[in-house]
């Protein structure tokens, strides 16, 4: 386990808070691999998980200093990039939603993290960037993630015009479900906690698994939503009898 997360592990709720704080919470490779074993396991027993970056950044992206050297693509591929996208994955396919809760600084992964999780709460001092073209790097793997989430021209924009949007902007674009003030992260937070863990668990997993496949077409994914639904009601029923 890596200092640099600290997992509170509440009945109904895991909060991973990234702790590189000197590092502007930028991930190394055992973060990058800590997170999601995290993530993947909570979902054995929570309503959510929520992600968070203690200081004043949520996450400046990936730090380059700690990948180490690679002798080709292929060992690149395997060793790093593989693991980031497995960690995009876990949020993704979690049985269980995943929130951000953002402020400061979101840049690279940490903007691809915040775009890919179901839900994100940002306070006004919030600033996202794709960086990764001032350095040549087409960010293919971040587009990946946020891509269903904001679209092709906003996501374009913003990997082309490398331009730093404010929690509003981002709202607009569809990275954020809600802004606040500076100061009411917590609060806005715990008010969305207090509503969704007082929910039924098989509703909450419902929802999520229905929303990995709602963007499909077609009669299967129709009848999954009556699917789903039917078994959340007749559990119900069983529970009352």
């Amino acid at each position: 386990m890596t200092k640099d997360i600290l997992a509170d592990v509440q009945t109904s709720v895991v909060t991973l808070t990234l702790t590189r704080e000197h590092a502007g919470n930028m991930f190394d490779l055992p973060m990058i691999h800590e997170m999601t074993q995290q993530i993947n396991a909570a979902a054995d027993h929570a309503h959510c998980v929520v992600i968070r970056g203690a200081g004043a950044n949520f996450c400046r992206g990936r730090d380059p200093s700690t990948a180490g050297p690679h002798a080709t693509p292929m060992a690149l591929r395997d060793k790093l990039l593989s693991p980031i996208m497995g960690l995009y994955d876990a949020i993704r396919f979690s049985r269980i939603p995943v929130i951000a809760a953002v402020q400061g600084d979101v840049l690279g992964l940490g903007c691809a993290i915040a775009g890919v999780c179901d839900m994100t709460i940002a306070d006004e001092s919030a600033r996202f960037q794709l960086p990764e073209m001032e350095y040549n790097l087409p960010p293919t793997l971040a587009i990946s993630a946020i891509l269903d989430r904001v679209g092709k021209k906003a996501t374009a924009w913003m990997a082309y015009s490398l331009d730093k949007l404010d929690a509003h902007r981002a709202r607009e674009m569809g990275l954020v479900n809600s802004v606040v003030q500076v100061g009411q992260l917590d609060a806005e937070v715990q008010r969305v906690l207090t509503t969704l863990t007082s929910r039924d668990l098989m509703s909450v997993m419902a929802v999520k698994e229905y929303l990995n496949y709602a963007p499909e077409s077609g009669p299967a994914v129709r009848s999954m939503a009556s699917n789903l639904l039917a078994l959340a009601l007749s559990t119900q029923a069983a529970r009352k009898a």
